[in-house]
């Protein structure tokens, strides 16, 4: 087999160096503190189209498992009640409520897949911070159901979390049933004066010790 020219042979190398220089700059410009020559580095003309045209432009320090007990995906919906449905549902009739998800089904490219885990995570994450733990919802619920034209009624937003399968039960050779979400967050939306409010409910656990303690008068 003949081997391609020394010319060919010397741009190919070169457009190998420059790429192999890109891939250093994204993982250095995407990892942990970003210092003025990383950001210098990123401005070398030509690096940062290239680096988003390959998807290679993201964060280099993202996680898929940690290890732990929080080693699951969340996801993030909002259920229409009855009198607040979309205009794409009203056509379809039933009584049924609608379920709008934060993640749409044929979600594309994958860094958009893992932008909306992401943000359902930290939904999960702030849930018990009285501070914090309703701003998320509030946007998102917000955007979700001004994109389904949604403008009147009472809803609910919840985050669900579905425990990751154990090493044991992907052993066994029987047939598993598929693990129950488990509720992370759920709040009522109001309408507000500059979005939807989200109004906690109390957990599982409240609920159970205020019936007990109604039963015990």
């Amino acid at each position: 087999m003949k081997l391609p020219s020394s010319g060919l042979r010397s741009v190919l190398t070169l457009l190998l160096l420059l790429h192999l220089f890109a891939l250093f700059v994204a993982v250095v410009s995407n990892f942990g503190a970003r210092s003025g020559l990383r950001l210098q580095l990123r401005e070398v003309p030509g690096v940062r189209p290239y680096l988003q045209l390959l998807n290679m432009d993201t964060a280099w320090n993202y996680h898929l498992v940690f290890g732990t007990r929080e080693d699951r995906d969340f996801h993030c919906e909002v259920v229409l009640q009855p009198g607040g449905r979309s205009s794409a549902a009203e056509s379809g009739g039933g009584d049924r409520s609608e379920v709008i998800p934060l993640m749409p089904a044929d979600v594309w490219p994958g860094s958009r897949g893992r932008r909306y885990l992401m943000l359902a995570y930290n939904t999960a994450a702030n849930a018990g911070s009285d501070q914090v733990e309703s701003v998320l919802p509030a946007a998102l619920a917000s955007g979700m159901l001004r994109q389904r034209g949604v403008s009147e009624g009472t809803h609910l937003f919840r985050c669900l979390g579905l425990e990751p399968a154990s090493r044991d039960a992907a052993a066994s050779q029987r047939p598993q049933r598929e693990p129950l979400p488990r509720v992370v967050y759920e709040a009522d939306l109001l309408p507000g004066t500059s979005g939807w409010e989200p109004v906690k409910r109390s957990d599982v656990t409240e609920r159970t010790e205020s019936r007990s303690a109604e039963d015990q008068r």
